[in-house]
């Protein structure tokens, strides 16, 4: 009986030991994975600064995970000079407005949207979290180089789409 009783003690240290040791195993996967996610982003952040320094052609989608599917915004710049903005709700629907823009100077442009005035956006690209998971997104910036704590001009933070080919404004959406 004390054999068996030793034995199942032994039996159950031995199980809690492999228990433990696949914890660390596991942990340790975790934070190699989330080291990797992290170095990606980086990459990734420092790509867009370089390729969109003075200029922001292409199309932008708003960066807010699954809420997205409720309420976003899409931005499209092209190169001449003109954009149109869509924002959709399940609520109010699709309304499309159109906008000129220019260069200002780096991570800075202006934006003229329908019966309104220049508006300066400063911007930078950071990691934004989101229920999805982090997301590199163009950030809408104050002077001193922190996001915005309000509602600025883009309103969310945008994550890139797509390349624009041309400079035609698109009819419908």
């Amino acid at each position: 009986m004390k054999i068996i009783l030793l034995l199942s003690i032994l039996y159950l240290a031995v199980y809690i030991l492999c228990i433990e040791i696949q914890k660390r195993i596991l942990s340790g996967k975790r934070k190699r994975i989330e080291a990797e996610t992290v170095a990606r982003m980086d990459l990734e952040i420092e790509s867009l600064r370089n390729r969109y320094r003075t200029e922001t052609i292409g199309r932008w989608v708003s960066c807010q995970g699954t809420f997205n599917v409720i309420r976003n915004s899409e931005w499209t710049f092209y190169r001449n000079g003109q954009g149109f903005k869509v924002e959709r709700s399940l609520r109010e629907g699709e309304i499309r407005t159109g906008f000129f823009w220019r260069k200002n100077a780096e991570y800075s442009i202006d934006i003229y949207e329908e019966e309104g005035e220049w508006q300066t956006v400063h911007y930078d690209f950071r990691v934004v979290a989101t229920d999805v998971g982090p997301l590199p997104a163009l950030v809408e910036i104050d002077e001193t180089g922190n996001p915005l704590q309000e509602f600025g001009i883009l309103e969310t933070p945008l994550s890139f789409l797509e390349e624009i080919e041309n400079d035609m404004i698109e009819s419908g959406g």
